[in-house]
């Protein structure tokens, strides 16, 4: 259970400027921070030459520019609307992408992961979903343009930031590091996970000149940190206040963007030569509430993990090792956390209590139509006693492709729903597939 808060504390705080609280995300940012640190002890009494950043600009550039051309190729290619959410299926993985959320650019990352060949990433969204939909020779593209990214980030760390550092204190020092991790990281991860309009790469985008500023000992007036501060934390409050009330997904992610802000602010402050009593305890105060109220879905996490179970108590988990639904029965009194024997991420919904947590008379319907490679006939694939996948008679497009409607039904009991659907698909014979979602299907 300790491991478990610990981690939880660590993908509440990436969640804020990378977007996602899955473990791999997590660890590569520490990993990363890691790197620039040593890189940093390194470089120290060594003599630095001040690079132009420009290659490093027109790498990002091209980075987005590759995404943006992946997201065209596939609306126009496989005739989706630009609006659909779609969720693509290939190779047991499975990944949905919107058209202001590009996760089809994460395919270059899923083409990297094939290299290694013993790695298993059918139980999270590693970009291998979109392999089999394009050439090989985009990803490998990508794939380069992501290791020179990465590359050229810490060739500038280790030279031409480090010898802006040699101007600044200590404790400016230690800021601007761990600001230069969090930009950087953020600026690279949205490239190949989310694109322009996520919250990661806009705001690093607007505050990467007030950094420029700071790291040349051009003063910031303290009124621009004690402004953000109040606004900030005013409008996290007030949305977390109206949180159960507001849609979930939508207000969500205005917390998030909030406290990203709020943690730039923080960051921004302390990295300047001088500071205020006063200013440190605002931006200190509305980054921390901020991010606490960013962070009550995990929180809201802890608290399912901490749901008391008894002996004999019945209990269903979605079993990754036979791609199956069982239902057990708890061996001891204890809480869900210890239900938990794979080591899956919590937050995925692997275990359900029906009668406690939920109840089989609340369902979810969706519908939409499925495009695939191949031919399957009409058929209702049971998932579970209490849910389904229905779909129709293919007819084949002229691209070759085959369409046909589709319908799920889920209780909300069923564990890990769209990774059960997803096996339930790969099983019946859709090896490769694109679900094109109705509005208002999820």
């Amino acid at each position: 259970m300790t491991s478990f808060l610990f981690l939880s504390f660590f993908h509440s705080f990436t969640d804020v400027f990378v977007g996602g609280r899955g473990l791999i995300k997590t660890l590569a940012w520490l990993c990363y921070l890691l790197l620039l640190i040593v890189f940093y002890r390194l470089g120290l009494n060594k003599k630095k030459r001040d690079y132009s950043w420009l290659w490093a600009w027109l790498s990002l550039a091209a980075a987005y520019l590759y995404g943006i051309f992946l997201q065209f190729y596939f609306f126009y290619h496989y005739q989706i609307p630009f609006w659909k959410h779609s969720i693509f299926g290939f190779a047991k993985e499975i990944s949905s992408t919107f058209f202001y959320h590009n996760h089809i650019v994460k395919g270059a990352v899923g083409w990297l992961f094939t290299l290694f060949n013993n790695l298993e990433t059918s139980n999270f969204d590693a970009g291998q979903a979109y392999l089999g939909w394009a050439p090989t020779i985009f990803w490998v593209f990508g794939a380069l343009i992501l290791i020179l990214l990465i590359g050229l980030s810490v060739f500038y760390f280790f030279t031409s930031f480090q010898k802006y550092l040699e101007k600044t204190n200590k404790r400016q020092k230690c800021f601007l590091i761990f600001s230069y991790s969090i930009l950087a990281f953020a600026l690279i991860e949205t490239a190949f996970d989310g694109g322009l309009l996520v919250r990661g790469a806009a705001l690093s985008f607007f505050a990467i000149p007030l950094f420029s500023r700071t790291i040349k000992n051009k003063k910031i007036p303290n009124y621009f940190f004690l402004i953000n501060a109040f606004l900030s934390f005013i409008v996290s409050v007030l949305f977390y206040h109206y949180r159960r009330v507001l849609d979930p997904g939508g207000l969500y992610n205005i917390l998030l963007t909030v406290s990203f802000w709020s943690l730039l602010n923080f960051l921004l402050y302390f990295s300047q030569k001088k500071v205020s009593f006063l200013v440190v305890l605002a931006v200190t105060a509305s980054f921390f509430g901020s991010w606490w109220h960013s962070s009550y879905i995990q929180r809201d996490i802890i608290k399912y993990y901490q749901v008391p179970v008894s002996q004999g108590e019945s209990f269903l988990m979605y079993d990754y090792q036979d791609d199956t639904v069982k239902e057990l029965a708890v061996s001891k009194d204890g809480v869900l956390g210890g239900l938990n024997t794979q080591g899956v991420n919590i937050s995925y919904g692997p275990i359900t209590i029906p009668g406690k947590i939920c109840s089989y008379n609340h369902y979810i319907l969706i519908t939409g139509k499925i495009l695939s490679k191949d031919y399957v006939p009409e058929n209702m694939l049971p998932i579970h006693p209490y849910s389904y996948v229905w779909h129709g008679t293919p007819k084949q497009r002229t691209d070759g492709l085959w369409e046909t409607r589709f319908e799920m039904k889920h209780n909300n009991c069923l564990p890990e729903p769209w990774t059960v659907s997803n096996r339930t698909f790969y099983q019946e014979g859709f090896n490769s597939f694109i679900l094109l979602l109705d509005i208002g299907g999820l």
